[in-house]
């Protein structure tokens, strides 16, 4: 019994002491009894004197615990961003700890920085932390900088070892785990950017690190419908205003949300017309513009237009259909519009001119020779205007020489007007006598005229003039009054005839005019007075010489008496002037002088 006790005493003993048996360790209560009992106090005098001698090693002896840990200051930086990681070695043994070293080889989701330790050096190539020694309770940090490469999860684990048996191996490795936040969004066309109204797809994408995922949303709807996994927006062509795009990125610490705002500017209006109808190609025609002005115009080949003004001369361009397109713009936005513009080819009107006729024969311009050459297919219209505002009544029986107008007008509307230049030629021809009544065998005077150039080719009677084509002739009466008549013929061709009367004085050879009176009142030769016995009428007036008229009277048996106004003349010559009318019907002058003798 005794013997027994002192075994499990010793046994007591080298646990206590040397720690080499875990399992006898962790059995410690079981002998604990005989740590005060009388056997273990022998026992343990017994074995000091043994390590008097030095006859035990002293591992058979230490009490080493090496313990590690580690311990970072962001545990979810994002990427790009720098963690310091802290490493803590420790000797929770009762003995000093020898050849202690840490293990920390960095993942490769870091890129080593730095690193400082407190004790011993850090190797970052093989990752290797020689600490050095620990005595009993004491510790050594190193603090190792580096930064997050990319997104991700990624755990550093260190381990410690040493010269030692470590009493307790639970605490030889640790290890920590960065995993980052997710990052804000960043939108691709930055945080705001402005579009003009209308419709269009417009991809909004962001990028956010360390996500798992980013989905979008638009606000208002009115703006929009979005495609929540890529941003693209289909845009409203009616709204305008400001419209958010929201992006929402999932991960650690998620989500994260950014937004982009978007500023749609109303579109400019404009509208323009030439009147919606076709034009034919002579003249200009101005743009109607309503909304947006100061654009500019444009068109295809062959409208000639100006660029600025919108005007289009359309005798300069080629005939044909058009599109016109106006461009302008508000400062922020551009627009365009369009109109459409037809033109049509003006017809041609091709005059030949009649020819030339005599009055009283007319011309008809209506006829097809007067046009021949002429576009074909026209309806003709005839004026007395190049306007056309003035229509010719009868264009078949034109009378009067003078210019007139055709307008030829084709199935467009189109019309082309030419002028055309009736002749009607005419010649008035006259024919005067030098006296309106001679007496029987007196000469006068057959004087021709007429309003052109002309020569005469007859006279009549025929038998009174030898030189048929003389433009005067000189005659006398016989026994009868006379009427003559020539005929005169023009450059072109034109003939007219002229007759004068010629009468003979009726009792021509008592026919008297006295060339002096004694107006006295003694009954004889008191007025002046015209005679013949075939006189019916005279128209007397008295002139002084100098023109001015005295006396006047249509009663040729009253005469002059001498008087003006019922005052006496003084004496002197008079001019006479006497109409006198005849029993036949004839009219002639008489001219002289007439002496006044008191």
């Amino acid at each position: 019994m005794m013997k027994t006790n002192y075994i499990l005493a010793l046994k007591a003993l080298f646990v206590y002491v040397c720690g080499r048996d875990k399992t006898s360790f962790s059995r410690l209560n079981i002998y604990k009894q005989y740590f005060a009992s009388r056997y273990f106090q022998k026992s343990l005098q017994f074995f000091l004197v043994l390590l008097s001698f030095s006859a035990i090693p002293q591992h058979m002896y230490a009490a080493v615990d090496r313990g590690i840990s580690i311990s970072v200051n962001n545990p979810s930086a994002p990427a790009g961003n720098n963690v310091v990681f802290t490493l803590t070695a420790i000797n929770n043994g009762t003995s000093p700890a020898t050849g202690v070293t840490v293990t920390d080889i960095l993942p490769s989701g870091f890129t080593y920085l730095s690193s400082s330790a407190s004790q011993g050096t850090y190797d970052n190539t093989t990752g290797i932390w020689s600490v050095g020694a620990l005595a009993a309770g004491d510790d050594a940090t190193l603090t190792i900088t580096a930064t997050v490469n990319v997104a991700g999860s990624y755990q550093n684990t260190v381990s410690i070892s040493g010269t030692e048996a470590d009493t307790n191996n639970s605490n030889d490795n640790a290890s920590v785990t960065v995993t980052p936040s997710v990052s804000q969004p960043v939108f691709a066309a930055g945080s705001s950017s402005s579009r003009c109204q209308d419709t269009g797809r417009i991809t909004y994408s962001a990028t956010a690190a360390n996500s798992t995922g980013i989905t979008y949303s638009i606000s208002p709807l009115s703006a929009g419908s979005i495609n929540a996994m890529t941003g693209e927006v289909i845009w409203s062509g009616t709204f305008s205003g400001t419209a958010t795009i929201s992006a929402s990125a999932a991960g650690t610490n998620g989500p994260s949300g950014n937004t982009h705002t978007v500023t749609v500017n109303p579109l400019p209006t404009a509208s323009i017309s030439y009147g919606g109808v076709p034009y034919c190609r002579t003249g200009t025609v101005a743009v109607m513009l309503t909304g947006q002005t100061g654009g500019s115009y444009s068109s295809t080949t062959g409208l000639s237009i100006n660029s600025s003004t919108g005007e289009i001369n359309l005798a300069s361009s080629t005939a044909g259909t058009y599109n016109v397109t106006y461009s302008f713009s508000n400062g922020n936005c551009n627009n365009s519009t369009d109109a459409t513009i037809i033109i049509n080819d003006i017809p041609s009107v091709v005059i030949t001119e009649p020819a030339q006729v005599c009055n009283p024969a007319t011309i008809d311009i209506t006829g097809s020779n007067i046009t021949t050459g002429s576009t074909a297919g026209l309806t003709y219209t005839y004026f007395l205007n190049d306007a056309a505002t003035i229509a010719l009544t009868h264009p078949e029986t034109v009378a009067e020489t003078g210019t007139y107008y055709i307008k030829g007008t084709n199935s467009s509307g189109c019309s082309d007007i030419q002028p055309v230049q009736v002749t009607i030629n005419n010649i008035a021809a006259t024919l005067t006598s030098s006296a309106g009544a001679v007496i029987q065998g007196n000469n006068f005077t057959l004087t021709t005229g007429a309003d052109t150039d002309y020569e005469i080719i007859s006279w009549s009677p025929t038998a009174l003039f030898a030189d048929q084509t003389a433009k005067t002739q000189t005659a006398t009466l016989k026994d009868s009054s006379t009427t003559f008549t020539v005929i005169a013929v023009s450059e072109d061709g034109c003939r007219d005839t002229a007759t004068v009367k010629v009468a003979l004085a009726g009792g021509a050879k008592d026919l008297f005019i006295p060339n002096a009176f004694t107006p006295n009142r003694d009954g004889n030769n008191d007025a002046f007075k015209v005679y013949g016995s075939t006189i019916i009428g005279a128209e007397i007036k008295i002139y002084t010489q100098w023109g001015a008229l005295v006396y006047e009277t249509n009663d040729n048996t009253k005469g002059w008496d001498g008087t003006s106004k019922g005052v006496a003349q003084p004496v002197g010559t008079y001019i006479y002037v006497v109409k006198i009318r005849t029993s036949d019907q004839d009219t002639f002058l008489k001219k002289g002088t007439i002496n006044l003798i008191r």
